[in-house]
């Protein structure tokens, strides 16, 4: 099923290439992005959990004393409604995928070639995998792409408007404010990407030395993991899917160019805000409560992903842009088919 969503919705977004970009035109594959997961059932780990929420009333009142207000009476809007269990993954994924098409009219609109940037967004990024599993942490990461648009274009009243209202469904969302500091230091500091992907690995491994801390000063109501499970360091081997993409990495920074006139200014800021994030995995070596901010970040990698299929599509390199799109698509492929578990074994409330 996931094989089929990727190359219905990417062989779709080809037809209406030279359209102008519209959400009305995009609908037809917002419909099967929508329908597939919210049609799930038992995909993950978390599906009958969200279940319990949605039939226990008292869990609703723990939620809205976590501040997760649109989360809580989102399930009790639909229990008033005598509406299914099923509804709230319905509900929850509808939202996911408005805040993500709306994102994918808006970079049509600053001349991405969607076909592209889609694969590369299913196949790197796992976030339409993953939103199948943890449902009030994905509207967050749905929405991320458009809080990067917005606040790029300056836009910060709504920039904090949604953000605010992201953090309703899960409050970690005030990570995001990371991105405050991001752009500004975008604005000052921009050149040497190389050099800036290569020391933040220094910068995270002593990150990792305070993160402790770190956690106990701006994320308190999280401090409780770091005597838990989520407390346990993580070894390097659990990232080995990360550092799968970095011979393409080093390769995109042998030959990008920001100058480059088919790339907008928003393109360099995420390949900027990439720089910067990567390697924060990193930090799961002293703290694996880390892994669940990382999710935040996993986005950016769709960046040079992209530009890598266009710069070898655009300048007609055939083999070059086959072996990139190879890179990106064949390991996705296996673990949505004979490596399929988890949230990447599909099953649907249709033929249960």
């Amino acid at each position: 099923m996931f094989l089929f969503v990727l190359s219905y919705i990417s062989g779709y977004f080809a037809l209406i290439e030279k359209y102008k970009a519209s959400l009305i035109a995009m609908f037809p594959a917002f419909v099967l992005y929508f329908l597939v997961a919210g049609l799930q059932y038992d995909v993950g780990t978390d599906y009958f959990s969200y279940i319990n929420i949605f039939e226990d009333s008292s869990s609703h009142q723990f939620f809205i004393n976590k501040g997760e207000y649109l989360f809580a009476y989102l399930n009790i809007f639909l229990n008033w409604l005598e509406l299914p269990a099923q509804s709230v993954f319905l509900a929850i994924s509808f939202i996911q995928a408005v805040l993500v098409f709306i994102y994918f009219k808006s970079i049509k609109e600053k001349g991405f070639i969607l076909t592209l940037f889609f694969i590369a967004f299913i196949c790197v990024t796992n976030i339409y995998n993953n939103q199948l599993n943890g449902l009030r942490q994905y509207v967050v990461i749905a929405a991320l792409p458009l809080l990067t648009i917005l606040l790029y274009e300056k836009r910060f009243v709504r920039f904090f408007i949604l953000l605010g209202l992201a953090s309703f469904f899960h409050n970690t969302a005030w990570f995001l404010l990371v991105l405050l500091p991001i752009y500004f230091l975008y604005e000052k500091f921009n050149k040497s990407l190389l050099f800036l992907f290569l020391f933040s690995v220094v910068g995270f491994l002593l990150l990792g030395k305070i993160i402790d801390e770190l956690v106990i000063i701006f994320l308190p109501s999280y401090a409780h993991y770091l005597q838990g499970l989520y407390a346990e360091q993580h070894t390097l081997g659990l990232f080995i899917t990360k550092l799968y993409y970095l011979p393409l990495i080093f390769y995109f920074y042998l030959v990008y160019k920001k100058s480059s006139s088919e790339f907008g200014s928003y393109f360099h800021f995420m390949i900027f805000t990439f720089t910067l994030t990567f390697w924060f995995f990193l930090l799961s070596l002293n703290l694996g409560m880390a892994t669940r901010f990382y999710y935040y970040v996993v986005f950016f990698m769709v960046f040079p992903m992209y530009y890598l299929l266009h710069y070898n599509y655009v300048k007609g390199r055939a083999i070059s842009f086959v072996l990139v799109l190879g890179y990106i698509v064949l390991p996705y492929i296996a673990k949505v088919t004979f490596l399929a578990k988890h949230e990447f074994l599909y099953n649907s409330i249709l033929w249960n």
